[in-house]
C-alpha cells in the first residue's frame, strides 16, 4: 500500500513539473512573438511610417495580420536589432520578410505628402 501511494505522489509530481515546464514554455513563446512584433513597429518607425497609416492607405486588415506573423515566425531578430541600431533606412531588404510591405507603405505615404499636380 505504501508503494502505491509512493507512485501516485512521484507521478503528481512528475504531471505537476509538465505542466509548469509547459506554461513557462508558452510564456517565454508569447514573449518572443510580443518582442518581435515589437520589431516590426520599430522597423516601421524606422522607415518613417506609422503602424497606423497601414489602415489609412488602403492596406486591410488581411495584409497587416499576414505580416504580424510573418515578423512572429522570423529568424533574422538579431540582424532586425543589429539593423535598427543604425541610422541607415536602407538594407533591410535583404533580411526582413516585410520588406515589401513597410516599402509600399513608405511610397504611399509618400504619395500622400506629395503636392498634387
Amino acid at each position: 500500500m505504501e508503494g502505491l501511494v509512493t507512485v501516485a505522489i512521484g507521478l503528481a509530481g512528475v504531471v505537476c513539473l509538465g505542466a509548469l515546464v509547459w506554461m513557462l514554455l508558452k510564456a517565454w513563446r508569447s514573449i518572443s512573438e510580443q518582442s518581435r512584433l515589437g520589431l516590426m513597429a520599430r522597423m516601421m518607425a524606422h522607415q518613417g511610417v506609422a503602424a497606423a497609416d497601414s489602415a489609412e492607405t488602403g492596406y486591410n486588415a488581411e495584409a497587416a495580420a499576414q505580416a504580424v506573423r510573418r515578423c512572429a515566425m522570423c529568424r533574422a531578430v538579431e540582424q532586425c536589432e543589429r539593423f535598427l541600431s543604425t541610422g541607415d533606412r536602407e538594407g533591410f531588404e535583404a533580411f526582413c520578410p516585410n520588406a515589401n510591405y513597410i516599402l509600399n507603405l513608405v511610397r504611399d505615404d509618400r504619395a500622400k505628402e506629395a503636392p498634387a499636380g
